[in-house]
């Protein structure tokens, strides 16, 4: 049975807390990139990568390197909470 889903992954988020000067879904967890640990859980899911959203920060270029061409993302250019990041990917 084919699943018919979307996902959208929140990753605005610049790793402030997290003392890193890099966005924090690029840190690495076990040698990957956390957002690519995500990305590979929505595939095993049946969620092919045409049906992911990811939104990004204005500075969001070093997540972007890291996904596959045929993921979207979406810009969220200013940083108003998690229901102003989801409704920033409502185009997808």
């Amino acid at each position: 049975m084919s699943l018919n889903a979307a996902a959208i992954i929140l990753a605005a988020g610049d790793g402030t807390r997290m003392q890193s000067a890099h966005p924090k879904v690029a840190a690495k967890v076990l040698m990957k990139p956390m957002i690519n640990w995500v990305i590979d859980s929505l595939n095993s899911c049946e969620i092919d990568n045409q049906n992911i959203c990811v939104v990004v920060s204005d500075k969001g270029e070093e997540v972007k390197e890291l996904l596959s061409p045929e993921i979207k993302t979406a810009i969220q250019w200013e940083r108003k909470g998690t229901g102003h990041a989801v409704s920033m990917a409502l185009d997808f």
